[in-house]
């Protein structure tokens, strides 16, 4: 087989989310494109979590991006997820269930493994049972035991010992009696996992991140734990204060003081940080927000994805000021807009966002991470002349220094100010100081101009316009349908790239939208920016991606 659907599902506090990911390191580290998707409630225990994992071999493309509704195999930590998912197991697919459950499998060819009796022979922990599972997962799938033992050693560590017993005991178990076999098609060198918050915060270490501010609030929680686990050997100061006010502020007090800083929130947490990133703006401060969507308003499914917060995003805090903002679509993606928006904050002295959702934030996928080169972040200034913190220049960009420098006083005022940074009312004085912020505008969209601002896949008079991690599913239903279309997808909200998008629409005949919200939020940037009306808009808003045969039922009636 060169493609391969898997869900792994079980109880909150059984593993679920660490068996996929040894799952997706195993096939990983053997040369596959892995995806993986997560499922879960806002429980600590019991509820239904599972997990979508989707490994192909069919090279780079593969399957990275999207799951599939239909399942090969059906991996059950506990009875519930069989009755959840079996009917959507295809004909000849596999359902590997524990011996004690009691079932009736019907139609799927179920595995039945006696991994609880391994986990009590082994004197294991009950959550051990998972690694039992996927230890009959990837024998099922054509991997090696000894490169089973090398994720289990890697990802566990210390606590490794017991799983390789159990493991060991389903690899022994399936020699003997298992006959099924689900193999995959060999293929190359291996390929690192990694989530879409993990890419973010790399990137934005390649960008040369020394601060990261964080308050936990899904979907960016992560960030702040992997950035907490590795921050000595990435060189990275974390800080967790008591919540989202205080972290926008502490990020701002060490931009100021001229530290390279990034904090991570969800759509609630920055409504709470609005101030502080209108305070950026007049500020004139470096400032790096990553934005994780969920879906709202109020806490909303605090655990699942949505795209509802672009429209708030590029118009976010109160006064007019520059700001950037960058949407990935993938996990490469993510990785060089942390790095490019922090080159970009500092370039600039402007705050930049980086806006993520849900899944693009906790999918995992396999990915070769590039590297990024670190901007220069201060600008010289005529010593002969003084220091003025906010002196106008032809591009709207002020000499840049810090407290402590010798010879120099840095002012720096939530107040309209002058160029020295004294506070100022005088009408004068305001239109020329804020005319000075307003003309970076121009500066940013000049050096964005050779930038990737949209990303094209292919070539036709009909288009798909589409954002963030609803690309992933509209490149795999567009490489189903047998007519052809056009992927657009901007990556640069603000500055939008009006230009590109009204030339390129000259070629087209018909243009639809997908995402994954209730009002068509990209739909209506789009159209305001560049007056052009949208033909159709495809939108799902019950806070589950699109799959790719719905959005091919969608595209093939256009």
């Amino acid at each position: 087989m060169s493609g391969l659907s898997v869900v792994l599902g079980g109880e909150a506090g059984q593993g679920v989310l660490a068996a996929a990911g040894v799952y997706g390191r195993l096939a990983g580290r053997s040369g596959y494109n892995v995806f993986i998707r997560n499922d879960y409630p806002s429980l600590i225990r019991g509820g239904h979590n599972y997990c979508e994992i989707q490994i192909s071999s069919d090279g780079e493309g593969g399957s990275a991006g999207c799951t599939f509704s239909e399942v090969d195999l059906l991996v059950c930590l506990d009875r519930n997820t069989f009755e959840k998912h079996v009917d959507d197991v295809v004909s000849g697919g596999v359902a590997v269930v524990d011996s004690g459950f009691d079932l009736d499998c019907g139609d799927v060819d179920c595995v039945r493994v006696p991994v609880s009796s391994w986990v009590r022979e082994a004197e294991a922990p009950e959550i051990v049972f998972n690694t039992g599972c996927v230890g009959v997962l990837a024998y099922l799938t054509g991997f090696s035991f000894d490169d089973f033992e090398k994720v289990l050693q890697d990802v566990y560590g210390d606590r490794a010992e017991v799983n390789v017993v159990v493991g060991e005991k389903a690899f022994s178990y399936c020699r003997e009696m298992v006959d099924r076999y689900v193999g995959l098609d060999s293929v190359g060198g291996p390929r690192p996992l990694i989530s879409g918050n993990e890419a973010v915060a790399l990137g934005a270490v390649s960008g040369g991140l020394e601060f990261y501010f964080g308050y936990p609030m899904t979907p960016t929680t992560s960030i702040l734990h992997f950035l907490a686990e590795h921050g000595d050997e990435l060189g990275v100061l974390v800080v967790q204060p008591e919540n989202e006010i205080a972290v926008v502020n502490a990020a701002l007090g060490t931009a100021y003081a001229g530290g390279r800083v990034m904090v991570g929130t969800s759509g609630g947490g920055f409504d709470l940080m609005h101030e502080g990133f209108s305070l950026a703006g007049i500020s004139e401060t470096p400032l790096l927000v990553v934005v994780g969507q969920r879906a709202g308003p109020g806490t909303g499914v605090p655990t699942y994805s949505s795209q509802s917060d672009l429209l708030s995003v590029v118009n976010a805090a109160h006064g007019e000021f520059p700001r950037i903002v960058l949407a990935p679509g993938d996990h490469h993606e993510c990785f060089l807009h942390g790095g490019l928006g922090l080159n970009l904050a500092w370039r600039f002295q402007t705050p930049v966002l980086v806006l993520m959702d849900a899944l693009l934030c906790e999918s995992r996928t396999t990915c070769n991470l590039p590297t990024d080169e670190v901007d220069k972040r201060d600008i010289p200034y005529n010593k002969d002349v003084g220091y003025m913190r906010y002196k106008d220049t032809e591009n709207g960009i002020s000499p840049l220094c810090f407290p402590g420098e010798e010879g120099v006083v840095v002012k720096n005022t939530s107040y309209e100010h002058d160029e020295h940074g004294i506070t100022t009312e005088k009408p004068g004085q305001i239109q020329y100081m804020q005319d000075k912020r307003l003309r970076k505008q121009n500066t940013i969209k000049e050096f964005l101009s050779g930038e990737t601002g949209v990303n094209i896949y292919g070539e036709s008079r009909h288009a798909v316009l589409t954002w963030g991690s609803s690309k992933g599913s509209v490149l795999e239903a567009v490489k189903q349908l047998d007519r052809d279309f056009m992927v657009v997808q901007p990556v640069l909200m603000n500055p939008f790239p009006k230009k590109t998008l009204k030339k390129l629409c000259n070629d087209i005949d018909t243009l639809v939208c997908v995402e994954t919200n209730a009002t068509g939020q990209l739909a209506t940037l789009f159209t305001e920016k560049t007056g052009i009306s949208i033909d159709e808009v495809f939108c799902k808003y019950d806070m589950r991606p699109f799959r790719p045969k719905e959005l091919k039922t969608k595209l093939g009636g256009v």
